[in-house]
Order: C-alpha cells, then structure tokens, then sequence
C-alpha cells in the first residue's frame, strides 16, 4: 500500500525547496512531463492544472465531515518539495490545512508532478481520527444483522473531498467521458460495457459501484488527448461523486460517503495520468500505476489462462446437471475419457458452485468441502478422476458457517472471515489434501459488498479481507480469479500479486438466446488489461444446439464467434459443451496440440473511434460505429501484426490503419478476412486509401479480419496458421 506522504515519499529523495505562510498573496508552481503545469494560491489553496494540451483543470480546498457535519478547512502553509519515488522525479506542493472552528484538527494535502510520466497524484492525509463521517442517507444499512442487504448502494457522495473537480462544458474544447461501473465492471442487459457521455452536459455516476477508473478525452481539436481519473491507492474505501448544477457541478473524489469513522492517518491519493486517445491514456495510467506499487502478476505457469479450459459454470452443460443416469463423479471421469477419445487437449478443468455446503437464507457457504453425494471420495478423489489443475469455485459464507468458532469474522446477511488465518489455513488444507487447486475463483464479490454492512462502513476491512486472501493464495502457490467485482476490485488488484485473471462480462447463462451482448467485452478488457489482468469472457458453448440440459436449453447462434472473442481476449478460453456435442474444429482453432493457446500480445479492446462517436456524435472526426475491437501481436519485437473483430455493425463502416492502431510502421500493411471453412484468403492492400470495408450485419455475420506487414526487405507477407483463429501469435512464431 502506498504511505501517506507528508512532504517527501517514505523513501524519497526529497530537497526542501520553499515554505510559503497562507496569506502571503503568493501563488506557487510545479511543472510536471510533457508541459503539465500545476499553480496553487497560497491565500486560498485553489489549484489549476494545465494539461500537455493546456486543457485547464480546476480545484479548491478540501473539506471532511465530523460528527455528522462538513468541515470547512483553511490553509495554513505551504511547501515546495522535489524528490524520486518509484515512478521517478517529482515536484510536489505540500499544503497544511485546518480546521476553521477548531485549529488543533485538520489535514495535509499534496499535489505531486512527475518529471518522467504524464501522472499526477492529488494526496489528502487526515491529522487525527474523524467520527460521524458517513453521509446522510449514506446506505450503509440498518442494524448489521441477518436482514441486512443493500441492493445497490446508492451514490449519496464521499466522506471527505480532495480533489474536487470542476466539471463545465467547452464549446470550443468538447469532451466526452466513459466510466466503468456495475458487476463485472460490465452489468448485463448494456450493449457497450461503459457509461458514456459528455463532460459538463451528461451525469457521472459514482458511488460503491462504481465511477472510478474516469476517462476524459478530447477529440482531434484537442489532439485526442484523454486523462484517467482514479484512486491511486485506499481503492476499496474511495468513491467518487458528481454533484451536479446548472453549470456542471463538481467531481469529488474521497473517501466513501458510507464510511462511519476514519482513523488518524488515513489517506486518500488520486492519479491524474493523461496520454493520447482513450486505448492510450489507460495503457499510460496502467504503467504508471504498477509502477508506483511495483505489481508483478504471477502470469508464468497461470495454467488456466494460458491452457485450454472446460468450465462447469453458468451457462454450460454441466452446470448443476450431470451425464444421464450418473453422479458428477462419473461425469468427471466420463469427461477425462471423452477429452482423450476426441483428441480435445484440455488442461484445466473448474467446477463451479454445486460441489459445496450451501445453506440457510443467503444460500451461502458453510463448509467449502465436497457434498459426498457429489464427490463420495471428496475433491482429491475427482480431480485423481480427471487428471486436470483444477479451478474451484467459492462464494459469499452464511453467517453461520463451519468456520464461526475458529476464526473472527464480520457477520451480516453474509459474512466475510476477518482473521490474517482464515484463507492461509482454507488453502493450505485443500493443497495438502491433493485437491489439485490451481485457481481459486471467488465469485459473487459485488454482492458480498452488498451483503455485508461493515465492507461499506469500515474504512479497512474491504482491502484487509482481500489482501489476507491474496497471503493465502501466495503461501499456497495458487494464482485467484475474481468474478461479479466492481471495479474497485479491478483496482484492488495492484495490490494483490497472485490475481491473475478476472471476469469482464455478466454469465454466459443468462443468454441463451443472445438477449444481450455478453460477449462485448472490448470496453473492459480495456481496464484489466491496463492492469496486467487476463480478462475472462466466460464460457461458451461451440455447437449450435445441445438439448438435454435441464437448466437452460441453449441455442448458440455463432460458436465461431464466441470462440474468437475468447481467443482475442488473451485470457482463458473455456468450453462447456455436452459430451459428443461440441465442434472440435473451433475448440482446437484456439490452440495448439497441447492446450496452448493462441494469443495475441494483448487483448483485443474497443477502437478509440467508437468512444468518439458514444461521447461526442457520431459526426465527430474520427468517429466509428458498431462493437469492433482490435488486437496486437508483436513479432521478433518489430513486426506488428492487427487483429480486428467486428459484429453489429448496422450501417456501412471503413476503417483505415489509424482506426486499428495498426499505423505507423514503415512497412506496407496487407489485410485479409479469416474464415476457419475459407481455403485460402483473399489478400488487399490496407492503407488509407484502401480501406477495410464493413457491410452491414448482426452478431451471427461478424467479421475477422488480419492484418500483416509486408516482411521487408523482401516481398513476402506471413498470413500464419489459418486454421488458428489467432493465425501469428507469438506462442507459436517467435522470430
């Protein structure tokens, strides 16, 4: 967790450079990369931030509440520091604030420019311990007890404000902005994964679901130029709220408005990280941000995400069914034998939520041990059947769970276990018993927020509760999944080094049909991928119709398609089908012989000119309809090569190489579509003036198409393995 720095970083080289007393008439300046500029009054403690495009950005003094009241804060002095911390150097203006009605209390705001990275960082350090903090209204809950669930925390505002955005339309300037907010970062029934709108006209939403990451960017006038607004760390305890008027209110950014106390010495630390259009302002924010907490994913060995996988989740065939006639332990072993008959070289096997003790109201967990009418001879006994890393499932615990005497927990409709031992001994166990645990995939997190009072009113038991369970996945040499997270969980993650994976869309499931875009997943691959997280689709079913299943019966109108949207996503890819059912053309075009799969060098996002047109008009510059996404792969670390998948694309599109992110290299660009039936395909220039061309057409008439330099200095052009649907991936071509 990053300290909270009061002057210089803990560990900083830091140089005292001026001290200036409020009320001087003074105002002083910090220059950060590529032209920032950072200027604050002394007298007041208003600040304004010029961009590389000299955007301005404005702000004020920070407030707090205490004893259920706001708490004005004047400036008391200011400091110029300069110093080094893990994201390089700085310059940094320390402000002391207090209390106006009572001088002995107050805080410590930092603003800190850096010279090497366009970031940012706007700091709020609290001197002494606040009571009564929690917003009015705040839906923090009622008594803590067993009727206790919130269904969507409302966005009442934040405990603290610092920084304060001023939110105004420009004319002359248009932005746009997109959020993620919501389960999975990604709520079902939306086409487009992201809330979108245009700064100082439309509403930002803030609050426990989300808000936060924040991207504002600009069109061509402004050099497309774009800013990601986040938490920089305190990401389980910081929301953010738009208090909007006539104008366009404000942006605050602090401390959750549910929050009832908060101790001496909490901080709060938000990024401003600009870069050029939307894809690159979150690759930049990224970077910065792993940087400055050193996050390091164990993706080496991560089996699950680098192997093909059979899922038994929501939306596949074995989902709380079974073969006919047979208990899941059968069904186990009948699937080893079937994946060996059929030559289908699956390596990782996940069984989902039906395998464990789930009881009372909540439907919760009480014992994670198998049921012996599922497994008579427990989890080792299946996994000795199968063969197969396994990924197992876990849920929100009931209250009254197998574990309450042993270890503290923090109980309310659902229960959350509070000691550091919990998750170390729950692994251990389970890897000691020859579970062949590889991922542990805790799901229902966003409704374990809302099933629990005391994650929304306690400053730190949210991240305690995570970070405990990452020690105990890490002793035990497991990586974890995360599923159904808000986005604050995404940006937990940069704390959490044995998450891995994470899922981007709602249950495969609950699309039977294709009642929604399950699989537009372009929007938030975006943010796990800025976070080195492999996002997870989901699993998927590769034949076109599977009768028999008792819980869904499930038409899958574009099997091909599902499997390229896995396969692009660099992360898992993971088929459900029916034994016998299946198209083993598509499952083995994911992958090479022995489960490896085909990725691209990162995932597949959604092009920057489709947030122009959902942000700013569809007759904005630059501007793209429909759900395409695009993937880069780097070969021999020069040659790049473009994926770029389209599907519901309801009127004519062209995309150029500027569109793709395929531009910029000297080579010619040669582009064609790819089709696993094709024989070989037609190959045509790809410039500017020679387009790809995108007829109208719904999901089940997507279009992948490849693109590829030509091989300078000779002639040829690499079209890779076109039975893959990932034809050059750098896991088979390495020069």
């Amino acid at each position: 967790m990053l300290r909270p720095r009061v002057g210089p970083a803990a560990g900083a080289v830091a140089v005292l450079v001026a001290l200036i007393s409020a009320g001087a008439g003074l105002a002083e300046k910090i220059t950060g990369c590529d032209g920032i500029v950072v200027d604050v009054d002394a007298r007041s403690g208003q600040w304004r931030l010029w961009s590389p495009r000299r955007v301005a950005w404005e702000g004020g003094a920070p407030i707090y509440r205490r004893d259920g009241a706001w708490r004005r804060l004047e400036l008391a002095s200011m400091a110029n520091h300069d110093g080094v911390d893990a994201l390089g150097g700085y310059s940094e203006l320390g402000l002391q604030w207090a209390e106006a009605d009572d001088a002995s209390r107050g805080a410590t705001t930092t603003i800190r420019a850096y010279h090497d990275s366009p970031a940012v960082l706007f700091d709020l350090l609290l001197h002494g311990e606040l009571n009564g903090t929690a917003v009015e209204g705040a839906h923090g809950g009622g008594d803590g007890g067993a009727a206790e669930f919130v269904e969507q925390p409302l966005d009442i505002g934040v405990a603290t404000v610092f920084p304060e955005f001023r939110v105004e339309a420009d004319a002359r300037a248009r932005r746009g902005w997109l959020t993620w907010t919501g389960n999975q970062a990604c709520p079902k029934g939306r086409r487009h994964c992201t809330p979108m709108g245009e700064w100082g006209l439309d509403h930002i939403p803030g609050g426990v679901a989300g808000g936060l990451p924040l991207v504002v960017f600009g069109g061509a006038d402004l050099g497309h130029e774009a800013v990601v607004i986040s938490p920089a760390a305190t990401f389980m305890a910081t929301s953010s709220h738009h208090a909007s008027d006539a104008r366009g209110g404000r942006l605050q950014v602090g401390a959750t408005g549910s929050i009832e106390a908060l101790p001496a010495g909490f901080t709060t630390s938000t990024a401003m990280v600009f870069g050029t259009g939307v894809n690159g302002a979150a690759a930049a924010w990224g970077r910065a941000l792993r940087r400055l907490h050193g996050t390091e994913h164990p993706h080496a060995g991560d089996v699950a995400a680098r192997k093909l996988s059979y899922w038994t989740d929501n939306g596949a065939y074995y989902y709380y069914n079974t073969v006919g006639g047979t208990s899941y332990e059968e069904t186990v072993a009948l699937l080893r034998g079937y994946f060996a008959r059929a030559s289908l070289p699956v390596a990782t096997l996940q069984l989902d939520s039906w395998w464990y003790y789930k009881e009372g109201d909540t439907n919760g967990v009480t014992d994670w041990v198998a049921r012996p009418d599922v497994f008579a001879d427990g989890v080792r006994g299946a996994q000795q059947r199968v063969g197969l890393p396994l990924t197992l499932h876990n849920r929100y615990f009931d209250p009254g769970n197998a574990y309450e005497e042993q270890y503290d927990f923090a109980n309310s409709f659902y229960a959350v276990p509070r000691d550091p031992a919990f998750f170390r001994d729950l692994f251990a166990n389970a890897t000691r018993d020859g579970w062949g645990l590889a991922v542990y995939e805790q799901d229902w997190l966003h409704n374990t927020v809302l099933g629990v009072r005391q994650l929304r009113t306690e400053a730190a038991l949210a991240r305690t509760w995570l970070m405990h369970m990452d020690a105990g996945a890490r002793a035990a040499g497991i990586r974890l999944q995360f599923c159904m997270s808000y986005p604050r969980f995404f940006l937990q993650s940069l704390e959490i080094s044995s998450l891995t994976q994470i899922r981007v869309s709602d249950d495969y499931g609950f699309t039977p049909l294709g009642t929604f875009s399950q699989w537009s997943i372009g929007d938030t691959s975006m943010l796990a991928a800025a976070l080195d997280l492999s996002p997870f689709k989901d699993v998927f079913l590769t034949g076109t119709h599977e009768p028999g299943d008792h819980y869904h019966i499930h038409t899958e109108v574009a099997p091909e398609f599902q499997a390229a949207v896995a396969a692009l996503s660099r992360g898992p890819v993971a088929f459900g089908d029916r034994i016998g059912w299946e198209n083993a053309t598509i499952i083995r075009a994911t992958c090479t012989s022995d489960g490896t799969l085909l990725q691209p060098s990162a995932p597949a996002t959604t092009l920057d000119g489709i947030f122009l047109a959902r942000g700013l008009g569809a007759d904005t510059p630059g501007a793209v309809q429909g759900l395409i996404t695009a993937a880069p792969t780097i070969l021999a670390n020069s040659h790049r090569f473009t994926s770029v998948l389209a599907a519901e694309v309801y009127e004519t599109t062209t995309l150029a190489p500027a569109d793709v992110g395929a531009e910029g290299g000297r080579a010619p660009l040669f582009a064609f579509r790819h089709r696993l039936v094709d024989g070989f395909p037609a190959l045509a220039r790809f410039d500017a003036a020679h387009p790809i061309v995108l007829a109208p057409g719904g999901r089940t008439d997507y279009r992948l198409f490849h693109v590829a330099p030509q091989l300078l200095p000779s002639n040829y052009v690499l079209l890779g393995e076109l039975s893959k649907l990932v034809p050059f991936s750098p896991t088979r071509i390495s020069g």
